[in-house]
């Protein structure tokens, strides 16, 4: 099933070896979210799936998509792990030609639990050294029109899929992350660069607050100019990261429109900067046992279409 690609002393890096006599004519058509809720379940035969493609990960559905942030799912999230959703494997050739786009895709291949390729003496090469989710191993593949996925942000989305729960206004904790974003809208509205990356805990690299560039946001050349124009009196929302136990690891989301009743982030994928949504959102957190409560801007770049909303944020010049 797997070869060894590397080895020093007892330890050997595998990965899996392509199905053979495994294509599109001859595969069996299986539920791709069974196959990614319980990859250890799979039958270990070809099966075919349908889905999107985005880079080397599978999703069965924008459900699972959205769950895992369209990217790897954290190591000890469970919940993401199982959430429709599969690492790819296959020969040189099909992972050189993996289209630049996400993509609605068909899939010939065998599914696995990445739990299958660990050993005593063994680590796994490429999506499974990351996470304890499934696997597919490409036979063939056939990819359809291009995935422009929508974020979803209604209330039965945030009860079906979302980790964020609303906090009450009234809760010591939301007032606090209240009181951090005004403080952070206030520095932005200034212009004082320097106080907002103390405030952030980063470290500018440049100083033109009309490209408002850190060193971990290099790539962020408007993001300066669309928070300066959010109101300082506007609407926030305090939400907490549901998983997290004992950790209190809150997103306070400021509204860019009139209301963002219904366009309120649901997964904290979502609770962060970006110009195309309708909110901005500041993270301020304390893990147990730290004293201090910390803050800083995480930056939101994946192509989420926004749902239907009565006005638009107003544009970026």
């Amino acid at each position: 099933m797997a070869w060894p690609a590397w080895a020093r002393q007892d330890l050997y890096f595998v990965r899996p070896l392509p199905p053979k006599h495994c294509d599109l004519r001859n595969a069996s058509p299986a539920d791709a979210r069974a196959m990614g809720d319980a990859p250890q379940s799979a039958p270990k035969r070809c099966v075919k799936l349908t889905g999107i493609l985005v880079g080397r990960f599978f999703f069965a559905d924008l459900d699972a998509y959205t769950r895992a942030g369209g990217g790897f799912p954290d190591m000890d999230d469970v919940d993401a792990g199982r959430a429709g959703m599969l690492g790819l494997y296959g020969s040189d050739e099909v992972m050189r030609n993996l289209p630049g786009q996400p993509v609605h895709v068909v899939i010939a291949g065998v599914v696995n639990s990445c739990l299958a390729l660990r050993g005593s003496n063994t680590m796994a090469q490429g999506y499974c050294h990351y996470t304890d989710g499934g696997y597919v191993t490409v036979g063939e593949m056939h990819f359809g029109e291009p995935f422009k996925p929508q974020r979803l942000s209604s209330d039965a989305d945030r009860t079906r899929i979302g980790d964020l729960g609303l906090l009450p206004a009234d809760d010591p904790r939301a007032q606090l992350a209240r009181s951090r974003v005004q403080t952070w809208l206030e520095i932005i509205q200034g212009g004082d660069l320097r106080r907002l990356a103390e405030f952030e805990r980063r470290i500018p690299v440049q100083d033109d607050p009309a490209t408002y560039k850190t060193s971990e946001n290099p790539y962020a050349s408007r993001d300066w100019n669309w928070l300066r124009k959010a109101p300082l009196a506007a609407s926030v929302q305090v939400f907490r990261l549901l998983r997290e136990g004992d950790n209190d690891l809150l997103s306070a989301c400021i509204c860019r429109l009139d209301s963002c009743d219904g366009l309120w982030p649901i997964t904290h994928f979502d609770a962060g900067l970006n110009p195309d949504r309708p909110y901005a959102c500041l993270q301020v957190w304390k893990l147990k046992g730290d004293k201090d409560w910390k803050t800083n801007a995480e930056f939101d770049a994946r192509p989420l279409r926004e749902p239907l909303r009565r006005q638009a944020p107003e544009p970026i010049p």
